[in-house]
């Protein structure tokens, strides 16, 4: 099974998804998680994640998959 990578081009719920579901197949222990989806990470993404990185040294997963739906996510229309 080969870990999905994620370009900040499409929604990253599915990708979010993906990693979840190949952390359970694989029994990845939670200390691991953010650092093996970090070097999943490629592009605007992965310059994104160096930035967050910066700013806050430790993530564990739950914060981490917030921050990149926060970030790469759909935004809400403001027209409605």
């Amino acid at each position: 099974m080969s870990f999905p990578t994620y370009d900040d081009k499409e929604d990253p719920l599915s990708w979010l998804n993906r990693c979840k579901q190949l952390f359970r197949g694989q029994k990845t222990p939670d200390n691991d998680k953010v650092w093996y989806a970090s070097f999943h990470l490629i592009g605007g993404a992965r310059q994104w994640y160096m930035c967050l990185m910066q700013d806050k040294a430790v993530i564990d997963w739950t914060y981490f998959a917030r921050c990149v739906n926060e970030r790469f996510g759909p935004r809400p229309d403001a027209t409605h």
